[in-house]
């Protein structure tokens, strides 16, 4: 049984070449999921303009037709300059630090997603700031994702135990406090009233440990390249995104006016900071510049 998964990891991934390289394509790339198109084939044009094969379902291991990271990663020891696969870190990250996994031909986020990625500090507020002259409600994104930023790193410490290994258990419950979306109280302020929930609520985690381990911890994610900086980029699952969606639609001034479309997605980041200057790295890894 073993044999055939592995003949039939072979077997697509030559499809996908032979693929590529019949339509033309620069390559062919396996993705999680369509909605992960556009964020990287903007990365990958800013290299090599053109077109990519892109993939976003697969046979798994067990036969089925499916999607998501394990079976971009399943096609590892097949991939090369002409069948790569993009991924989210998802807790890589926050876990070892910033691997590159480019020599195994594999693009990530260095981030945990993609959507966490162009809600970058300060490009965020730049983009609302030209294209929403004339907000509903005024809101500086730049300060609440600062703030939230430094709660995240509190979030993140606590998640890391005695031998500097990420607690899944504590990371979820802790990160449950980041909810989706806020109240009008909470939002008043850029936010003083979410940021003061979550912080009081994280403090019932905090009295359990001692400031020693703490800043201990602290320190282990620093060497790992999370700071106060970026700790936002790092809280699981969707939360943040999803948080300044519903911000930054409550603050859009015309109904014409998608912040989602307009502002959020129009012109992904590509390049200024750290997570997304070593994706380039990555790519030019792959694929030359």
């Amino acid at each position: 049984m073993e044999n055939n998964t592995l003949w039939e990891r072979d077997l697509l991934a030559e499809n996908y070449k032979n693929a590529a390289f019949m339509n033309g394509d620069i390559a062919a790339v396996h993705l999680e999921s369509a909605e992960d198109e556009a964020f990287w084939n903007n990365m990958l044009q800013h290299h090599r303009p053109g077109h990519y094969h892109f993939i976003h379902r697969s046979k798994s291991k067990k036969g089925m037709d499916t999607s998501g990271r394990s079976v971009c990663l399943s096609f590892l020891g097949y991939l090369d300059e002409n069948f790569f696969v993009c991924i989210d870190s998802d807790t890589d990250c926050i876990r070892k630090g910033h691997n590159s996994l480019a020599e195994k031909f594999v693009l990530q986020t260095y981030a945990y997603s993609w959507e966490s990625i162009i809600c970058h500090i300060p490009d965020l507020q730049d983009r609302f700031s030209e294209i929403n002259k004339k907000p509903k409600r005024s809101f500086d994104f730049s300060e609440f994702l600062n703030k939230y930023s430094s709660v995240a790193l509190k979030g993140l410490a606590l998640a890391i135990d005695c031998e500097q290994k990420l607690d899944d258990n504590i990371l979820k419950n802790v990160f449950s406090f980041f909810k989706k979306q806020c109240t009008a109280e909470e939002f008043e302020n850029n936010g003083e009233g979410y940021i003061k929930k979550v912080s009081n609520q994280l403090n019932q985690y905090l009295a359990q440990k001692t400031d020693t381990v703490i800043k201990k911890n602290i320190k282990i994610l620093s060497n790992r390249g999370i700071t106060e900086s970026n700790a936002y980029m790092y809280v699981i699952g969707h939360n943040l995104y999803d948080l300044i969606v519903y911000i930054g639609t409550r603050c859009c001034s015309s109904k014409d006016l998608s912040f989602v479309n307009n502002i959020l997605n129009d012109d992904y980041p590509l390049d200024g900071y750290e997570e997304v200057d070593m994706i380039h790295r990555d790519i030019k890894t792959i694929i030359g510049s």
